[in-house]
């Protein structure tokens, strides 16, 4: 059957999109290394608390470096950009402010990697501030967060470039790279094939009403 529409009748309208946003912050890396290094238990510590360490999980992890104050300047950085991204995205913030719900620094050794997964209890943004990226290191794996395309998905014609048909995207962080996007995108981190570690800091990013915020009351006629 001859196709009797012309690509050039049809209006495109493109709904619900998808935004990652990157920014290049090197000033940081040095203070926020140091403050997760710092806070990230020993092997003498884990085992005291009944862990012990694996080759299957070639990982390490910081306690949260939220509140260390001297990574203070760092935290409202990213506070206030996060802030200015959900502004930007049309959500009403005249009465809300944005907060952490955590951030904590991950050690990634050999072989390591990261399982696709969400993040929920109410974050609403997620973030990567990449401390040291060796050669090999793992790639950020961005996921189709939509379940319905997902089920039906057909094969893309070009895998290289990334577009409406790609099912994922690979993102090559850099030192400095501060990445954030909505906390519903489901990401995961490709295997780690450096003998030098990959260190990232992972942020978890919520919202809650602003404490000073004034309400006005109602006019009584």
């Amino acid at each position: 059957m001859e196709n009797t529409v012309d690509k050039n009748d049809l209006e495109a309208i493109s709904l619900f999109p998808t935004t990652i946003y990157k920014a290049s912050a090197p000033e940081f890396i040095d203070v926020v290394r140091t403050a997760g290094i710092n806070s990230t238990p020993t092997e003498e510590e884990l085992k005291a608390h009944g862990i012990n360490k694996s080759e299957l999980y070639p990982v390490d992890m910081s306690g949260d470096i939220t509140y260390d104050p001297t990574v203070e300047t760092f935290g409202k950085y990213i506070i206030q950009t996060a802030f200015n991204i959900l502004v930007d995205q049309g959500f009403d913030m005249s009465n809300l402010v944005t907060v952490f719900q955590s951030m904590w620094m991950q050690e990634h050794h050999k072989f390591s990697g990261m399982e696709q997964h969400v993040h929920g209890e109410g974050s609403q943004l997620i973030g990567f501030y990449f401390i040291d990226v060796p050669e090999n290191s793992s790639l950020i794996m961005l996921h189709d967060p939509r379940p319905g395309k997902v089920q039906i998905n057909l094969r893309p014609a070009d895998h290289e470039n990334v577009g409406y048909a790609s099912p994922h995207a690979f993102m090559k962080p850099q030192a400095g790279d501060l990445i954030l996007t909505n906390s519903w995108l489901p990401h995961s981190f490709t295997k780690h094939g450096s003998d030098e570690p990959l260190r990232f800091v992972h942020i978890n990013i919520g919202v809650q009403q602003n404490p000073n915020a004034v309400c006005e009351a109602p006019t009584i006629v």
